[in-house]
């Protein structure tokens, strides 16, 4: 199985343009998590502590789903000058902590435990915009 491998990848977007120059739209994006090697369990061999893996790809990372949303002010258009406009945004507005990588880490107490660490990337992150075409 590839990295790429995902069960289901659903996205759905709605735009409402309320004005000729003024719109609001709204993106929330589901995809199933990518397959993964995990370790299972483990052993020791000549005072070394082994880990034992599953399968290729025997485990998954947590699915990943986030809501944005963007509003859009077009200004006037002026013949033969550039068009403009504004946008605001903010990405992953329910704050979900996707995981990026998982990583499993020894725990510093128990020998016999190994602790699953994950990394986030991207929080809530707002976004003030200023377009142009000439």
């Amino acid at each position: 199985m590839a990295n790429h491998d995902r069960r289901h990848n659903v996205a759905i977007v709605l735009s409402y343009d309320v004005s000729e120059r003024f719109n609001v739209s709204a993106n929330w994006v589901y995809v199933t998590g990518a397959p993964m090697t995990v370790p299972v369990g483990k052993y020791e061999y000549q005072g070394q502590i082994i880990n034992i893996y599953s399968e290729r790809n025997g485990g998954k990372m947590p699915d990943y789903h986030r809501f944005d949303v963007a509003i859009n002010y077009d200004f006037k258009k002026v013949k033969n000058k550039f068009e403009h406009g504004i946008n605001f945004s903010v990405y992953n507005v329910y704050r979900r902590k996707n995981a990026y990588a998982i990583n499993f880490v020894q725990d510093e107490d128990n020998a016999n435990k190994v602790d699953a660490k994950m990394t986030y990337l991207f929080d809530i992150i707002p976004a003030l915009t200023y377009n142009f075409k000439f």
